[in-house]
């Protein structure tokens, strides 16, 4: 069973002038974005994936996250040491997913 939220991350604390995170989902392309699940370390919430695999967390207080994308069964992703600042965008860049548990990377053909 995979829960994900809709909700934004929520943060470690109630700062008012929090940063952000974006970034992007790479591999098992075969594989639903909603099936995704997004978060930052030690905060409550995920975020989901949109169309082009993108996400962004808003609101996040300034300190260093670690990134984790999983899908129930398959090793989680993880992306360490995101310093987000206040005021501005950290980008996350892409993450690979490479444990596509069974289902083939499927790659458009041009």
């Amino acid at each position: 069973m995979i829960i994900t939220s809709r909700a934004v991350a929520r943060t470690r604390s109630s700062n008012q002038n929090g940063g952000s995170i974006v970034g992007n989902i790479v591999g098992c392309s075969g594989l639903a974005n909603n099936s995704f699940s997004v978060h930052l370390a030690g905060v409550s919430g995920s975020v989901q994936l949109d169309s082009s695999r993108d996400f962004s967390f808003t609101n996040v207080a300034t300190g260093t996250y670690t990134l984790i994308v999983q899908q129930y069964g398959m090793e989680a992703a993880r992306q360490e040491n995101i310093k987000v600042s206040s005021g501005s965008a950290t980008r996350a860049g892409s993450i690979l997913i490479k444990d596509c548990g069974g289902v083939p990377d499927i790659v458009p053909q041009p």
